[in-house]
């Protein structure tokens, strides 16, 4: 009869309480949060592959004089013009500044964000924070239809998305509307979308 007492208090705590995922997903605002950063991490791969061929490209053009209406990537390693290569260095170099530039934005900016999302809401800085992410991919298509725009652009535009860490912004946002007990396979969620 112990046992028995046992099995229905189990039995009632397991139907009393809804599982993670209907609670998930009858939520307001968590599945649109994961969907955007889902869509987010997906925008990126499927850009990021071409950052460095198409930058390459545009510096070795305008910087280096490479003119031959090919592309860098044609070339295997050691049959690369010169000016290839030192479109490749100058690449490198302005991600290195541009991913400097965006971590200290986002060092400098993410006390001030988090309290003035704590104060006016996490709304309007996350899509602000989005918009500022789509720059440097917007800008990226702006270099590829305008065959002389200038590749620094890019890098500039890349680093703005430092000022506001929207990932930040939707953890803190998952952590308002979460119970306590659901907010780490919440987080998780949220991060397997990288």
């Amino acid at each position: 009869s112990i046992n028995s007492g046992e099995e229905s208090t189990s039995n009632s705590l397991r139907t009393d309480t809804p599982d993670f995922l209907n609670f998930f997903l009858s939520s307001e605002g968590p599945p649109q949060i994961v969907f955007l950063c889902m869509l987010w991490a997906l925008a990126l791969g499927s850009t990021i592959g071409v950052v460095p061929s198409v930058l390459t490209d545009q510096y070795a053009k305008i910087y280096h004089n490479f003119d031959s209406g090919d592309s860098c990537a044609n070339y295997a390693k050691e049959y690369k013009p010169p000016a290839c290569l030192d479109g490749s260095s100058d690449a490198q170099t302005a991600a290195a500044s541009a991913s400097f530039v965006a971590n200290t934005f986002a060092f400098i900016t993410s006390c001030l964000i988090g309290s003035i999302s704590d104060e006016h809401g996490r709304r309007n800085l996350l899509i602000l924070g989005q918009m500022f992410a789509v720059l440097g991919p917007l800008s990226l298509v702006v270099i590829q239809t305008f065959p002389s725009s200038n590749p620094n652009w890019y890098y500039v535009a890349d680093s703005a998305g430092g000022l506001i860490s929207w990932i930040s912004l939707a953890l803190s946002a998952l952590s308002d509307v979460m119970p306590k007990q659901w907010r780490a396979p919440t987080f998780g969620l949220l991060l397997s979308g990288f």
